[in-house]
């Protein structure tokens, strides 16, 4: 084998490597441990959401989502119950408080 064959080779085998291996995915931005609302019917509650790239990314108990996190995560505890994006499609003037 000449030395060009050998750089085939190696190449061919890194990306066998690279394309059987598993996706490795990012941390997420921010976990979010509070009363979780989740409004699906095998599993109503939750303790702590993970958010990456503005998306929901995790759901489950706080050691589950905890697990995700590297030393970039963000960890919030707000007071309250974290529920579903709830949007109210109207509002009057003289309540809203505009």
């Amino acid at each position: 084998m000449t030395l060009p064959d050998l750089r085939s080779a190696q190449q061919a085998i890194v990306v066998v490597v690279l394309a059987l291996s598993p996706s490795v995915s990012a941390a997420p931005d921010s976990i979010w441990i509070a009363n979780v609302v989740t409004v699906d019917d095998a599993r109503p509650r939750a303790e702590a959401v993970a958010v990456e790239d503005g998306r929901i990314s995790a759901v489950g108990a706080v050691d589950e989502v905890l697990a995700l996190a590297d030393e970039r995560t963000r960890i919030e505890r707000p007071d309250g119950v974290l529920v579903p994006g709830f949007v109210d499609a109207h509002g009057h003037v003289w309540l809203t408080g505009v």
